[in-house]
């Protein structure tokens, strides 16, 4: 096999991408033209560039060698538009519709997308070139590359229509941006969670719930002490002037009156020191809380907290 490109002999050994996206011939069409070269000879040259890539022609190459005819290439200059070129003789020459073409023109841009190129601009580059759609016909096949692969070629081929793969490619897309605009409010509230749904770990959902029931669990407990607070300070309030609390000195320092204080004090006045000690302490840091509440809240109640040390 010669070195030369184009020359007798000489064979390409790869294939421009995008015309590698374009579908080959059925079977009988492709019967019919290996029977008219054998008969009548090859009358379109095989289009290579100057680095010896295949540019138009996979299908005749491929019949001359099975009709066992040596096939004529024609070597493109360098300042030719390889890609302008490949869409003006598919186009026009092939039945296809422009679903096939915006999704041939849609993987070829993707493929470049994929190694960083900017995307309008190459949008824009591949509308100019001749692919024949339209942006939107363009930006719907772009959809169905980047979001259900499997069906691209099954599109290419003809076998099914952009429309429909479109219309479960759009499905998917709104839920994955559904879902990432979830991951953005998850991760102001809980990054580790965040981070644990994009390893697929868990599911939005169940983040979500775990947020929940975490908000559940603080408000259980904040209602507890709520509780209490307002339990202990509620019958607190005026006991200062109870006559009954002041009457008790005397009243306990009988024999009656003490076995009545160790019905609520087992140890008596031991244990009733003590845990006043504790409520004080408790009283003490209650006074704390309520004052870091009203400063939290910068006074918006109109008022401040008074308590005595």
């Amino acid at each position: 096999m010669s070195d030369v490109v184009g020359s007798e002999g000489w064979r390409p050994t790869k294939v421009h991408p995008l015309a590698e996206l374009f579908p080959p011939l059925s079977d009988d069409a492709f019967d019919e033209l290996v029977d008219d070269i054998a008969e009548n000879g090859q009358f379109h040259a095989i289009l290579v560039s100057s680095d010896g890539t295949l540019v138009d022609g996979r299908m005749r190459l491929a019949a001359t060698d099975k009709a066992g005819v040596e096939p004529v290439f024609e070597v493109l200059p360098d300042d030719v538009d390889i890609e302008a070129l490949i869409w003006s003789v598919n186009g026009k020459r092939r039945q296809t519709n422009k679903g096939q073409l915006a999704m041939i023109a849609a993987q070829n841009l993707f493929a470049k997308l994929q190694n960083g190129s900017d995307a309008e601009q190459k949008a824009c580059v591949l509308a100019a070139k001749g692919s024949g759609v339209t942006g939107e016909r363009l930006s719907r096949a772009l959809t169905v590359a980047r979001y259900t692969p499997t069906v691209v070629q099954s599109i290419i081929d003809g076998g099914m229509k952009l429309e429909a793969a479109y219309e479960k490619a759009k499905e998917i897309k709104d839920r994955s941006e559904v879902r990432d605009l979830g991951l953005v409010e998850l991760r102001k509230q809980d990054r580790d969670l965040a981070q644990r749904v994009v390893d697929r770990e868990i599911g939005i959902a169940e983040a979500r719930k775990i947020i929940e029931d975490r908000k559940a669990a603080t408000r259980e407990a904040r209602d507890s002490a709520l509780l209490g607070l307002a339990s202990v300070l509620r019958g607190a309030d005026g006991f200062d002037r109870s006559d009954a609390l002041l009457a008790l000195p005397a009243q306990l320092a009988t024999p009656d009156g003490y076995s009545h204080l160790q019905q609520y004090f087992r140890d008596g006045v031991e244990e009733l020191a003590e845990r006043y000690e504790r409520a004080r302490a408790g009283f003490d840091k209650v006074g704390q809380v309520i004052d870091q509440i009203v400063n939290a809240r910068g006074g918006k109640d109109g008022k401040k907290a008074k308590r005595t040390a």
